[in-house]
Formats: structure tokens, C-alpha cells, sequence
């Protein structure tokens, strides 16, 4: 599953330029949905342990797009916001431009300000 959400991570921010087929990144879409909306907590902690030792990387970012397109309503999950703060943190740190953050990215982002203060 990592080499998968690696591969998937790399497709979503860059589809043209990351040399992955986009065919194989969607095969496993329809399985993951089932398992994610049947049920989401355990869902969201496997990703959670899958990408553990990724350090930010493009599992890490894989993950968060995974949890976006999968949940609906994920900003409301408690456990969907470290993985979702990780994605975040994978696009900032790489300086990317505000065009390149969803609405649904930049109201996250817009929510942890406000927390900082």
C-alpha cells in the first residue's frame, strides 16, 4: 500500500510529469472507497500506520489526497486532520503556489491559523 499511495501521491501533484499511469492509480479506487465509507476510523488509522515511516514524503502526501476524494465531509473527522495537516505540510514545505491548494485545502489551512493564533 505504500508504494501505492507513493505512486499515487506523485500522480496527484504532478500527473504529466511523474511518469505514473493514471490507470494504475485508479484501479484500486472503487475497493479503497468501499472499505473507507464502510468504515472511516479504521480506514483512516491504517493510512495512518501505512505511512508512519514516510517522513512527509509522497506516500505522506498520497495519503492526504486519498483521504480528501474518499470522505466526504473529512474536516469534520478528528482523525482524518493529522493526515490531511501532513498534505498540507508536503505542499508548503515544497513552496507551492496558492493555485496549486484546493478550496477544501485552503479552508484547512485558513482553520489552522486561526488555531496558532
Amino acid at each position: 500500500m505504500a508504494g501505492w499511495l507513493e505512486k499515487f501521491g506523485r500522480y496527484t501533484l504532478g500527473p504529466f510529469d511523474s511518469r505514473v499511469d493514471g490507470m494504475e492509480v485508479v484501479t484500486r479506487f472503487d475497493e479503497l472507497r468501499d472499505y473507507a465509507t464502510a468504515d472511516p476510523d479504521g480506514f483512516l488509522a491504517e493510512l495512518q500506520a501505512v505511512i508512519a515511516g514516510d517522513d512527509g514524503g509522497f506516500a505522506t502526501y498520497g495519503a492526504a489526497c486519498l483521504v480528501w476524494q474518499m470522505l466526504d465531509y473529512c474536516l469534520w473527522r478528528p482523525a482524518a486532520l493529522p493526515l490531511l495537516d501532513a498534505g498540507l505540510d508536503f505542499k508548503l514545505d515544497r513552496g507551492l503556489r496558492p493555485e496549486m491548494f484546493s478550496a477544501d485545502e485552503r479552508t484547512r489551512l485558513a482553520e489552522r491559523r486561526a488555531q496558532q493564533g
